[in-house]
């Protein structure tokens, strides 16, 4: 049985400052075989994580697997904001009020996190991404989600993704919802990269151990 252990960036960057910090993350690949899965949460981690750990807009934990040596391997991370969030243009009085809950709340900003990265590392060290699954990875946000949903509800957790098949099956499995109409287009964000919306009611927590 592969035992892991999850690492909050901040508390890494601590023990053994940024040098060694870019040394442990380049080893992280979203390449298998030969295809780049998702370029972007590569790149978050070796390049973005730091500035917004240390800026407050995000907190990334970093999960590591303890190899036969009983060295740690870095296998997966996932990074989590708080960010409320805010209904699209052309978005139903209808789907509003369904996903707020009440009318009082149909044209306000509603508390949310945001699960911004989900990434696992595909690199040869890393076992082409044997050592755990891209449900465990989920698994450990959630719980720290959790934490935080003890101690200040929220209503939502969301996320944005490529409208890809493997991405759409997995969110879905795990208990995301497309945002869409009631025709089941999707709801776009509005930002130039054009994603896919997935909400989960925050209550979904309430189960995770």
């Amino acid at each position: 049985m592969i035992r892991y252990k999850e690492i909050a960036l901040n508390d890494l960057l601590s023990e053994v400052g940024e040098e060694k910090f870019h040394q442990i993350v380049s080893d992280f690949s979203c390449s298998k075989n030969g295809n780049n899965l998702n370029n972007d949460v590569e790149y978050f981690l070796k390049e973005k994580s730091i500035i917004f750990e240390k800026n407050y807009i995000s907190r990334t934990s970093l999960i590591f697997a303890h190899g036969d040596d009983n060295a740690l391997i870095l296998v997966g991370y996932y990074s989590i904001a708080q960010k409320p969030f805010n209904f699209t243009e052309g978005v139903s009085r209808k789907k509003r009020k369904e996903i707020s809950g009440h009318q009082f709340f149909v044209n306000q900003p509603l508390p949310a996190l945001l699960l911004g990265q989900l990434g696992k590392n595909y690199s040869e060290k890393a076992h082409g991404g044997a050592l755990i699954s891209g449900k465990d990875i989920l698994h450990y946000a959630f719980r720290r989600m959790k934490a935080a949903y003890i101690a200040i509800p929220f209503k939502l957790i969301y996320l944005e993704c490529k409208d890809d098949p493997k991405l759409r099956i997995f969110y879905e499995k795990h208990g995301f919802t497309l945002h869409a109409d009631s025709k089941g287009i999707p709801y776009k964000n509005d930002s130039k990269h054009d994603l896919l919306i997935y909400l989960s009611p925050a209550t979904i927590l309430e189960k995770i151990k």
